[in-house]
């Protein structure tokens, strides 16, 4: 049975994680890009997450590697685990346009 809000809209799925390159400024202006098409949480069930951060190092386990990452990662609640542009195809739904 799907979760839904006050206003009987269905909740996003437990969150999955995109881990970016928190120090890559084509990253961090691609997150605030999606974040400004309010690809949250919330709305999408994705969380944005720096790579250089403690959530990435424990969400990646043994992925993790020390220094910048060479791909974006994409979680899933499952555990499943998209790496380069395939992390990014679970967006696609939510940006819109043509």
């Amino acid at each position: 049975m799907e979760s839904k809000n006050k206003e009987g809209r269905l909740l996003p799925p437990q969150a999955c994680l995109l881990i970016y390159d928190g120090e890559c400024r084509l990253c961090v202006s691609v997150k605030m890009a999606l974040e400004q098409r309010e690809v949250n949480p919330t709305r999408t069930g994705i969380q944005f997450v720096a790579y250089q951060s403690k959530a990435a190092r424990v969400a990646l386990g043994q992925r993790y590697r020390c220094g910048r990452p060479e791909t974006a990662f994409f979680i899933q609640p499952s555990g499943k685990v998209l790496q380069g542009l395939a992390a990014f195809s679970p967006i696609l739904p939510y940006i819109g346009g043509g």
